[in-house]
Order: structure tokens, then C-alpha cells, then sequence
């Protein structure tokens, strides 16, 4: 047995090391000069909506025990934004919480419409949720999601 790890050491470190310089040379050579024909345009956007974090309920736990104290991580929307040249777009907006509702749909499509117009309708904007619970509770307009926060937590 001593002899066998033994030889993983001299030898299987080593040889790996090597093979992934080696791989990573070959990557390296074969990804110069690729160019993309693409027309489309892609925007990325990122955004802090980690909101109150104290005395908060946890969203999706079916006991009001649940609330937060403290922040771990940062909670946050993300957007991507893909257009083509001829003014066709379509957003993705993905959130670091349980589910994104028709309520937070409806109000960000409203803030849109003042700022752009008829760019950003509910035909090209999806928005999601990751399905956390970790996130705050109490952001959703139906009863049956926000009973266990006792009440509707506005977070500006």
C-alpha cells in the first residue's frame, strides 16, 4: 500500500499539473481569432435588492418564527438584455428571492413605461425568482403567500 501512495505522489501530482498546462495552452491557441457574426446586443445588469434585513419574516417558511437578524449574503436582481439591431428586445430579470409575483411584475413594468415608453412591456419582459428562502417575506399581494409575515412588508 506504501508503495502505491507513494507513487500518487511522484508521479499523478505532477502529470496532472502538466496536462492542465497543457490544456489550457491548447485553449489558449485555439480561441484567438474567433470572431462572432452575431447582430444581437446583449446588456447585463446588476442590482442590490437585499432590502430590511431585521425583524423581517423569511419568505416561504410556514411559521411567522422565522425572521431575519442579520445579513449573510447580499440579495440581488440580475438583468439581461438581448436586442437585435432592428430595435427588437427582450429582458430577463432573475431575483435572488422565493418567486417573483404579478404585483412586482405589474409595478416594475409601470416604472419602465414612465422612463421608456412603450420599449418594455409585459410582451418582452420576464421577470423570475430563484426560489430562495432566504430572502425577506411579505413583498407578494396574495394572502395565502404573506399570512406567515403577518402583514405586507413595504421595502424602499
Amino acid at each position: 500500500m506504501e508503495i502505491f501512495s507513494a507513487w500518487k505522489l511522484t508521479f499523478q501530482k505532477p502529470c496532472a499539473i502538466m496536462w492542465f498546462w497543457i490544456l489550457l495552452l491548447l485553449l489558449l491557441q485555439n480561441s484567438r481569432g474567433i470572431l462572432s457574426t452575431s447582430n444581437y446586443l446583449v446588456g447585463l445588469g446588476s442590482y442590490d435588492i437585499t432590502g430590511t434585513a431585521a425583524n423581517v419574516n423569511m419568505m416561504g417558511y410556514a411559521s411567522s418564527d422565522h425572521t431575519a437578524s442579520v445579513v449573510h449574503f447580499r440579495l440581488r436582481a440580475q438583468a439581461f438584455i438581448m436586442a437585435e439591431p432592428q430595435g427588437n428586445r427582450v429582458v430577463f430579470v432573475n431575483l435572488d428571492a422565493c418567486v417573483a409575483s404579478q404585483l412586482v411584475t405589474i409595478k416594475v413594468l409601470e416604472r419602465l413605461k414612465t422612463r421608456y415608453g412603450n420599449l418594455y412591456t409585459e410582451n418582452n419582459v420576464a421577470i423570475s425568482g430563484i426560489y430562495t428562502h432566504a430572502g425577506p417575506g411579505g413583498y407578494l399581494q396574495y394572502v395565502v403567500y404573506i399570512v406567515t409575515s403577518l402583514r405586507f412588508v413595504l421595502i424602499i
